[in-house]
C-alpha cells in the first residue's frame, strides 16, 4: 500500500536539497528522465541502499490528466510490488506528496543490458542462452500473475554486478483484469513493439514475447528486425513486412536458428510460442545444435538499439540503478554503437504556441486511428502472417501415430516436446503424431531445468518406452562460484573446502550444499545425481553465482582522455574524453586496469574495495612529443602498436615510461629502445647501429 511521503526543502528543488522522501535517506542522483530523477537511498530502518525514482508532475497539468495518471500509478505498482523473482527488480514501497509520486525499489548495482550491447556487442553463445532463460523466465512469471510488462527492450533490463538480468521499470504495465488503460492506447518503444500493441489491440504475455524476441535477434545478428529511418516507418513493418531471417544477416548461426527465432516475431499471437521459456529453450537448443564460441567471429556493428520512445537511439526515459556516468552530458543517444562515444548535437525544438497544442494532439489521434484503421483492414498473406511457415510439404500417406510411454527422470517431471509444455508429466504415455522421418525433440524438466533430453526419429514400428538409466556409479563433480573463495557446506557440515574444488557424490542419495562467502548471500541446492542436468552431467561441474549482500564500492574521477576501466578483467566503457567516470566495485581485493589506447597507458593496480568506498583513479597527463629518425624512412612502433612514419609531430603520449621501436625495411635493421616521457615537446630520435 502508500504510505505518506515527506520531502525536506532548502528553498528550490536542486540536486543537493532533497534529503528524504518518506523515510528514505537520500544519497546522491543515479540519473534523471523527462518525468523525474533516480535517486540512491538508504533506508534508515534496515540499513538497506534502495533505488528511488521519483515522478513528478506538472502542477499546470489538466486535472483530468493529473487524476489519469495517478491511477495509472497505483496501478501499475500495486501490480509490480506483487511481483518478487530473482530476474525481475523488488519494488518496496511507493509514496505521494504534492506534486510528486515516489517508488522505493531494489538497488542493482550495474548496467543495462542496452550498455553490455554497446560495449560487449560479441556475446558467447552459452551466456545468450543464460541470459534468454532468465529473462523468460521473469517474463513469465509476471505473465502467470496476469502482468505484461509491455516495454520490453534492452534498457530495462538490468545486469547485476554477477551478470544475473533484471527485468526493471515496469512503468507500462497493466492488470488484464483492468479497464483503466483503453483499448487503443499505443503504449512502448517503436522497435520493441508487437504488432498487437501497434494496432490498439488488447495485448497479452505474447505481445512481450514478440518484443523478447527483438532482443534476441538484436543479440544474434547485431540489427534490429525492423529498421527504418522514421518511427512510422517500423511501426508500418511491424504490422506488415517480415524480417529477414537472421542467417541472412549472421551466417555462422545454426541452420535451426531462423525458425525459432521468426516464430517469436510471428505477426500472430496464437503462433509464437505458448511461454517465453519454451521460446528460450528452443533457442538454446538450436544454438547448441553447432556450438562455437562465439556467435560471430567479426561482430556485426550493433544498429538502432534505440530506446527513446520516439525511436531515436538512446533517450532520457529514467533507469532504476544505472550510474551517475550514463547521465553525463554525453547521453546513450550519444555512443556509436561500435564502442566510441562521439557528441552528436540534436535540433533544438521550436516551442509549439500553446494555442497549436490542441491542434497537435488532434492530429496525431487522427494518424494514429488512421494507421490502426488500415493495419486491421489490412489483408495479410500467409507469408506475411506467418513468417516462419515453412514451404509446403508435398502431400504424402505416411502420417502416423504411436504412443510412447515415459518414465524417465524423477515422477512429477514436465515432459516438453519440440520446446513446448505437453501438459504431461512423469509417468505418461504420451500420443505422437507425424511424419515417417521426422525428429521430435523430448525434454523433462524440474523447477524449469532440462533434467534429461531425446530426439526421437519417427518409424512405422512403435517407439521403445524410454525409461531412466539408473545412476549406480558415484561422480566426481567441480564446484565453482563466482566469486570463488566461498566455503562448502554439505547436508549442513561444514567440509572444510572452499570454491573451486571437487568433491565426490554418491549415487542414488540426496544432497543438501550451502556455499558461504562474506559479504554475498548464501545459496544452497538440493541435489541428486540422477536430477542433473544434462549440461551438468557432461561437464561434470556446479557453478553458483554469487550475489553480493552489501553496497558497492565505486572507482571514480573523471577521463583525461578516452579510457576504458578492467575490473578483474571486465571491461567498462570505453569512457570519451572529459566524461565522469564511476564503475560499480563489487567489495573486497580487485584488479583494476586502467587502459587508454590512443595515449598508450595501460597500469594496472591491486586494490581492496570496501563497501560504498570510493576509489579515485590517478591517471597520468598526456602530453605531445616528436619522433624522428634519421634516415627519416622509419617506421615506429610504440609499446607494441605500430603508429607511423617519422617524422611523427604532436603526438599525444601518457607521461610514463615506454617503449619505442624503430624499423628501416630498406636497410633491413630495427632498433628498440625505452624513454621515460616526462615533459611536453620532447624529441625521441634514433640511428640504426
Amino acid at each position: 500500500g502508500s504510505t505518506s511521503c515527506t520531502y525536506l526543502w532548502l528553498g528550490s528543488p536542486a540536486l543537493s536539497e532533497i534529503k528524504r522522501f518518506g523515510r528514505f535517506e537520500v544519497q546522491r542522483v543515479l540519473g534523471r528522465g523527462g518525468m523525474g530523477t533516480v535517486y540512491l537511498a538508504v533506508d534508515p530502518l534496515i540499513g538497506r541502499t534502495v533505488a528511488i525514482k521519483e515522478i513528478r508532475v506538472d502542477p499546470s497539468d489538466d486535472e483530468r490528466e493529473r487524476k489519469e495518471l495517478e491511477a495509472r500509478f497505483k496501478l501499475e505498482f500495486r501490480a509490480a510490488g506483487t511481483l518478487s523473482h530473482p530476474n525481475i527488480v523488488t519494488i518496496y514501497d511507493v509514496g505521494q506528496g504534492g506534486n510528486s509520486y515516489f517508488i522505493a525499489m531494489e538497488y542493482v548495482a550495474g548496467m543495462s543490458l542496452a550498455d553490455h550491447l554497446r560495449t560487449e556487442p560479441k556475446v558467447a553463445s552459452g551466456r545468450l542462452c543464460s541470459l534468454a532463460s532468465q529473462i523468460a523466465s521473469g517474463l513469465d512469471y509476471a505473465h502467470q500473475r496476469k502482468i505484461v510488462h509491455r516495454d520490453i527492450k534492452p534498457a530495462n533490463v538490468l545486469m547485476t554486478q554477477d551478470g544475473r538480468p533484471k527485468i526493471t521499470d515496469f512503468g507500462l504495465v497493466k492488470m488484464l483484469t483492468s479497464e483503466l488503460t483503453m483499448t487503443g492506447t499505443v503504449l512502448g518503444t517503436p522497435a520493441f513493439m508487437s504488432p498487437e500493441q501497434v494496432m490498439g489491440e488488447d495485448v497479452d504475455g505474447r505481445s512481450d514475447q514478440f518484443s523478447f524476441a527483438v532482443i534476441l535477434y538484436l543479440m544474434l545478428t547485431g540489427n534490429q528486425p525492423f529498421a527504418a529511418d522514421h518511427p512510422s516507418a517500423i511501426l508500418y513493418k511491424i504490422v506488415h513486412e517480415a524480417p529477414k531471417p537472421p542467417r541472412t544477416i549472421n551466417g555462422l548461426l545454426p541452420l535451426g536458428i531462423d525458425r525459432v527465432v521468426l516464430r517469436g516475431l510471428n505477426k500472430t499471437p496464437s503462433d509464437r510460442y505458448p511461454t517465453c521459456t519454451a521460446l528460450a529453450k528452443a533457442l538454446t537448443e538450436a544454438l547448441n545444435h553447432e556450438p562455437s564460441t562465439h556467435l560471430a567471429e567479426s561482430p556485426p556493428r550493433l544498429e538502432a538499439i534505440g530506446d527513446d520512445p520516439d525511436g531515436q537511439p538512446g533517450g532520457d526515459h529514467e533507469k532504476t540503478a544505472t550510474l551517475e556516468a550514463e547521465t553525463a552530458p554525453l547521453t546513450p543517444a550519444n555512443v556509436e554503437l561500435d564502442g566510441t562515444l562521439t557528441p552528436t548535437p540534436r535540433n533544438r525544438r521550436r516551442q509549439t504556441p500553446s494555442i497549436l497544442k490542441p491542434v497537435a494532439a488532434l492530429a496525431f489521434v487522427i494518424g494514429m486511428a488512421a494507421l490502426g484503421y488500415v493495419a486491421s483492414t489490412f489483408q495479410r498473406n500467409e507469408h506475411l502472417a506467418n513468417p516462419l511457415s515453412p514451404p509446403e510439404a508435398a502431400p504424402s500417406s505416411t502420417l502416423i501415430e504411436h504412443s510412447l510411454r515415459v518414465e524417465a527422470g524423477s515422477p512429477g517431471a514436465a515432459i516438453l516436446i519440440n520446446g513446448e509444455p505437453s501438459g504431461w508429466t512423469v509417468p505418461a504415455d504420451i500420443q505422437l503424431r507425424g511424419q515417417v522421418g521426422e525428429t521430435i525433440l523430448l525434454e523433462l524438466t524440474t523447477n524449469n531445468e532440462t533434467v534429461a533430453r531425446r530426439n526421437l526419429v519417427l518409424a512405422s514400428e512403435a517407439p521403445e518406452p524410454w525409461r531412466s538409466s539408473p545412476v549406480t556409479e558415484p561422480m566426481t563433480l567441480e564446484i565453482t562460484s563466482q566469486p570463488v573463495g566461498a566455503r562448502i557446506l554439505i547436508d549442513g557440515r561444514e567440509t572444510g573446502l572452499v570454491t573451486p574444488t571437487q568433491h565426490d557424490f554418491a549415487a542414488s542419495r540426496d544432497y543438501s550444499l550451502v556455499l558461504r562467502l562474506p559479504g554475498y548471500e548464501s545459496v544452497g541446492w538440493t541435489l541428486s545425481l540422477e536430477q542433473l542436468s544434462d549440461a551438468q552431467r557432461q561437464c561434470r561441474c556446479l557453478h553458483f553465482p554469487l550475489s553480493s549482500s552489501m553496497p558497492p564500492g565505486f572507482v571514480i574521477g573523471d577521463a583525461p582522455y578516452r579510457l576504458e576501466v578492467l575490473i578483474d578483467g571486465q571491461k567498462h566503457g570505453p569512457f570519451p574524453t572529459g566524461a565522469p567516470v564511476e564503475v560499480p566495485v563489487a567489495p573486497g581485493r580487485r584488479q583494476i586496469t586502467l587502459v587508454a589506447e590512443d595515449v598508450f597507458l595501460s597500469q594496472t593496480s591491486d586494490v581492496e574495495i570496501g563497501s560504498g568506498q570510493r576509489w579515485p583513479m590517478r591517471l597520468p597527463r598526456a602530453v605531445q612529443i616528436r619522433v624522428t629518425a634519421n634516415p627519416a624512412n622509419c617506421r615506429v612502433s610504440i609499446d607494441g602498436k605500430d603508429v607511423d612514419d617519422t617524422p611523427i609531430n604532436n603526438l599525444l603520449i601518457a607521461v610514463g615510461p615506454h617503449d619505442f621501436t624503430f624499423h628501416w625495411p630498406a636497410l633491413g635493421k630495427t632498433k628498440h629502445i625505452k624513454k621515460i616521457i616526462s615533459r611536453n615537446r620532447k624529441r625521441i630520435s634514433a640511428s640504426p647501429d
